[in-house]
């Protein structure tokens, strides 16, 4: 049986290399644009060490497109380190952020507090927080520790379910990520100031 099935391959490949031999008719073959000008973050979209949870580089340029001129900035900034450039650098999840931001041209005296409450209670609703916004958490799915990273928008607003750009550091040698927090326990709200 096989050796009909490869006997009738050669038949149809001679034909085929048969027709070739004709003389081919000039044809113009123009490159699609939209091939050749994709930028090169395109290829990490389904990096699943940087995207998680459904989260890909469009819902990230829309919160830039959509966030306050200097909170877009360093989602820009964070989108390049993290994308781009995947940077790791030593230390945890505060020294990332705070990378960014300096990189972004917010250091420290350029943040503003938008709310403050404190580990045990009295937390930010989500009313008060925007795109860009770096927070500070409890992280309920990591033994209850404090955690800092940046708000990109809300996955679920009404149960606080938010897409976050997370650094773990820990000496664990992986770029930033990006996924989705339990936002029920932001005790402090940071945000660029011009």
């Amino acid at each position: 049986m096989q050796s009909n099935y490869f006997r009738q391959l050669i038949v149809i490949s001679c034909v085929l290399l048969a027709s070739c031999a004709t003389s081919p008719k000039p044809v113009s073959i123009k490159p699609s644009p939209k091939l050749h000008s994709l930028p090169k973050e395109n290829v990490s979209t389904v990096d699943p060490k940087i995207f998680r949870d459904g989260i890909n580089l469009q819902l990230l340029k829309n919160a830039e497109a959509h966030a306050l001129p200097a909170n877009a900035r360093v989602l820009k900034q964070a989108r390049i380190m993290t994308v781009n450039q995947k940077v790791i650098l030593p230390g945890g999840c505060w020294d990332y952020i705070n990378a960014v931001w300096n990189k972004a041209g917010f250091p420290i005296k350029k943040r503003r507090t938008i709310f403050k409450g404190s580990k045990t209670g009295s937390y930010a609703s989500a009313a008060k927080i925007q795109s860009g916004d770096w927070l500070y958490f409890i992280n309920h799915d990591y033994g209850n520790i404090e955690h800092s990273a940046m708000f990109i928008d809300w996955a679920d607003k009404n149960n606080m379910q938010g897409y976050m750009l997370s650094y773990a550091g820990q000496r664990r040698a992986e770029p930033a990520r990006y996924k989705i927090y339990d936002l029920t326990s932001v005790y402090q709200v940071i945000r660029p100031k011009e």
